[in-house]
């Protein structure tokens, strides 16, 4: 129940929450600090994610220890609680940390655009077909029946919809013969996953 694989009719997810703050709310010091951690820790397990608590921790953190706080991440998590603006300002940060890495940007362009700032979005998606680059030199080194596009859905519907990115992947691919771009989009796939046989 607690990583909603199960159904909750009793709303126990919601009471452990509620049990884990009132102890966190009692303890001082060292304590409450170490027990924070551990809470905003569970928060952000794969499979758990639960965007709210997540960021009800990292705003008490903020108070008791900032530095800390800076620490974590919350870009996921500000987009899961729908807060637009503040999860690309948290993706640009993390861009500033990885120039090299422009995925991070497509991330950003997608909050942005989500947040109304159409002219912020335009011009992390420019920055984001710097990736095109890094793409094709995998795809030249390995050859396209090595190579396969591949989302993190659903988790990634929180930064960008799937049409987004599938259309992206398809501007990438477009510089290869319609073999390759098959091999890339399906082919490895179904040989990797031995799914010859589905349609």
């Amino acid at each position: 129940r607690l990583y909603g694989r199960m159904s909750d009719p009793g709303d126990q997810r919601g009471k452990f929450f509620d049990h884990a703050w009132a102890v966190i709310e009692k303890a001082e010091g060292p304590e409450k600090l170490e027990q924070l951690g551990q809470f905003i820790e569970l928060s952000d397990q794969r499979g758990l994610k639960d965007s709210l608590n997540f960021l009800r921790g990292i705003e008490l953190l903020a108070k008791l220890n900032p530095e800390d706080a800076s620490e974590h991440f919350a870009g996921y998590h500000l987009a899961g609680a729908g807060r637009w603006a503040e999860a690309a300002a948290e993706w640009m940060r993390l861009t500033k940390r990885s120039p090299g890495y422009p995925l991070l940007r497509a991330y950003a362009a997608s909050c942005f655009r989500r947040a109304g700032d159409e002219a912020a979005a335009a011009e992390q998606e420019r920055l984001a077909e710097l990736m095109r680059p890094c793409v094709h030199t995998c795809i030249d080194l390995f050859g396209a029946r090595r190579c396969m596009f591949e989302s993190n859905f659903p988790v990634d519907r929180l930064s960008l919809s799937y049409r987004t990115l599938w259309n992206g992947l398809k501007k990438i691919a477009k510089d290869y013969p319609e073999a390759a771009q098959a091999a890339m989009f399906s082919g490895t796939a179904r040989k990797v996953y031995k799914l010859e046989g589905v349609q």
